[in-house]
């Protein structure tokens, strides 16, 4: 015994598309609040706001607003300089800010620590146990009890992997890299100065098998990274990837955003693709991505990532609605059923096609189809019509009747189906109801 729960509800999806860098970037810039363009560095605060390094003034961003940290005239207590060139955080969460070439500050409430030099501050950073250390004359100074003491005893924590670094250097010899970092999920991360951002993700540890994604500007994509010269980059508290530029403000890589995918029309990655709405999506058994567009018909991409080419449906150019795309669905032998305006299409596994219309079939109430769903183990395909519902049996490869077809003249856009209570659901349109009907 089956059940039917009939929903009906006034509501239609429209579906946008793109593909695209597999990593989205948010961009802040001056008009923003942040101070100036060009970032040198960032760290982070334990409020979890960020601290930013650039060429004009300390910056302190919480999420929403910035604030900004400058030298003020004859004030001992503020920066010595605008120029930000780095920034470190000590295990005691101290910010020390480097804001001139002989210069160290760390913050202190609202004010500036400041120490001075008569050689350049060559390095700023942390030792193993996570005290703060600079170099001068390449000589190692350590900060204990107010003042900077010769620790030639201090070892530096160093960052990045040689291997790595080595074996990007050797495949890209234009590559300057400019910071390394490694995320908390173990991706390398290569700002470099001209190349833009180069990510090696940690799946194997033989470093042969794999190879480095490699991200750059593109004019065509809201979500791409700024600029190709990234001077610094950076993880928050949060996960969150930071990149500066120069000149181009600051990005922000949202964490775990390497597993969302866009597709979009792209002048040279995928020109072929129409400019429109797509209304269903399905992936092949062999990876193969398949788009089902609003007027220009069915596109399909043979590695599942770039190069969409239009699937050719012979009856399309008799009859234009068979390119109104409304639904895609894999079945169990790995089969594409694709719902037109014009009736129903499978493609077999060898590519050609099958067709199915109401005028063939006296059991598929509309040509107009907008959902397919699979029950009873595979045993029998339902598609949502315009005018009520189709019913497909795989072991008799055919259309069938079923007890009250002849009840449900709706127009239904979608199916749900319950294995465990052996119900399906049916979506359909003008007022929020439903009701109980046995078939």
């Amino acid at each position: 015994m089956k059940w039917i729960y009939i929903i009906f509800l006034a509501w239609l999806v429209n579906f946008e598309s793109s593909y695209g860098q597999n990593i989205k970037f948010k961009t802040y810039q001056v008009e923003d609040g942040l101070s100036n363009n060009s970032v040198n560095d960032f760290e982070n605060d334990p409020s979890g706001g960020l601290w930013i390094a650039t060429w004009d003034g300390l910056n302190f961003f919480d999420g929403t607003t910035f604030q900004v940290y400058k030298r003020i005239a004859d004030d001992p207590k503020s920066l010595p300089g605008n120029f930000i060139f780095k920034l470190q955080i000590d295990k005691k969460n101290v910010l020390w800010v480097k804001s001139t070439t002989q210069s160290i500050s760390y913050k202190q409430e609202d004010d500036f620590i400041n120490f001075y030099f008569d050689t350049e501050v060559e390095e700023v950073g942390l030792d193993l146990k996570g005290d703060l250390f600079i170099t001068l004359g390449g000589d190692i100074y350590s900060y204990s009890s107010g003042e900077f003491k010769p620790c030639p005893s201090c070892v530096i924590a160093e960052k990045g992997t040689q291997a790595l670094e080595d074996m990007l250097t050797n495949k890209y010899s234009e590559v300057e890299i400019n910071e390394v970092l490694t995320d908390d999920l173990g991706q390398v991360w290569y700002a470099t100065n001209k190349n833009g951002l180069f990510v090696f993700p940690p799946e194997s540890p033989n470093l042969s098998e794999h190879h480095f994604f490699n991200y750059t500007t593109d004019a065509f994509y809201s979500y791409s990274i700024n600029s190709n010269e990234i001077y610094t980059i950076h993880e928050d508290v949060f996960g969150n990837v930071w990149i500066g530029y120069k000149d181009g403000g600051m990005s922000m890589a949202y964490k775990n955003s390497g597993e969302i995918f866009s597709i979009y029309r792209h002048p040279t990655k995928n020109p072929n693709i129409p400019a429109e709405a797509i209304r269903a999506i399905t992936q092949g058994s062999n990876g193969e991505i398949w788009l089902g567009y609003y007027n220009s018909g069915l596109f399909v991409s043979k590695d599942g990532l770039n190069d969409f080419k239009k699937f050719p449906l012979e009856l399309a150019e008799l009859n234009k609605d068979w390119s109104r795309i409304r639904s895609l669905h894999k079945d169990h032998e790995s089969r594409i059923w694709v719902g037109t305006y014009a009736g129903i299409a499978r493609i077999e596994s060898d590519g050609s096609v099958h067709y199915f219309t109401a005028e063939n079939n006296a059991f598929i109430p509309n040509n107009r189809n907008y959902d397919f769903i699979e029950t009873d183990e595979g045993e029998t395909l339902w598609v949502a019509c315009w005018g009520g519902l189709a019913k497909y049996s795989f072991s008799k490869n055919e259309f069938v009747a079923f007890d009250g077809q002849d009840k449900l003249s709706l127009i239904i856009f979608g199916t749900c189906w319950n294995p465990m209570a052996s119900y399906i659901w049916l979506l359909s349109a003008m007022v929020l109801s439903f009701g109980i009907k046995e078939i």
